[in-house]
């Protein structure tokens, strides 16, 4: 969004790996084109350990640096997130805080379109769990691209590296509303 825009918006995530799948509904609202506030709501099934959660993962972000043409060539953003999984096989819950940056740069090849390819650096921290192996800091870095067309509707492929892991993840969104940009 630009600059002193406020919307809603909302995406799916499916997130493949070797160890869990993901599906996630994720609704959020972004202030002045800067500041968002967001909810996952999913479901994880990890491949190992034959287990199912459900997720919840409120989630903040902020952008540092906004591109501008002639004044920023890229964006960057902070992140953080507090994800709890609800296991029901079991008689657990796990926690975990997680927190990241990215660094984005959006090109206009044709009109309507933008592509915004973007690296990220995230961390998370489990707070509570079913073992004490997993409740060190766990890093990831990964690539993504975002195709988005008549400001509203948005693919988003992506390719992360944890610890051994590989995540390929597709999001799919859209902006449901947005305020008129006052700064003009």
């Amino acid at each position: 969004m630009a600059d002193q825009q406020d919307g809603l918006h909302s995406s799916v995530q499916i997130s493949y790996s070797t160890f869990e799948n993901y599906y996630a509904l994720q609704p959020g609202y972004t202030f002045d084109g800067r500041l968002s506030f967001g909810l996952d709501v999913g479901k994880t099934v990890d491949l190992v350990n034959s287990l199912n959660s459900t997720v919840l993962r409120p989630n903040v972000s902020y952008l540092l640096v906004k591109q501008e043409k002639d004044r920023y060539p890229v964006s960057i953003d902070l992140n953080v997130a507090y994800q709890f999984n609800y296991v029901s096989q079991v008689v657990f819950n796990a926690r975990a805080v997680q927190f990241g940056a990215g660094i984005y740069h959006e090109i206009s090849p044709f009109e309507n379109v933008k592509i915004i390819p973007s690296a990220f650096f995230n961390g998370s921290k489990i707070t509570a769990g079913p073992t004490r192996r997993l409740e060190g800091l766990v890093y990831s870095y990964g690539a993504q691209t975002s195709i988005m067309w008549e400001n509203k509707y948005y693919l988003t492929p992506k390719i992360s590296f944890q610890e051994g892991i590989n995540t390929i993840t597709i999001k799919m969104g859209m902006i449901l509303s947005s305020s008129i940009d006052y700064s003009e």
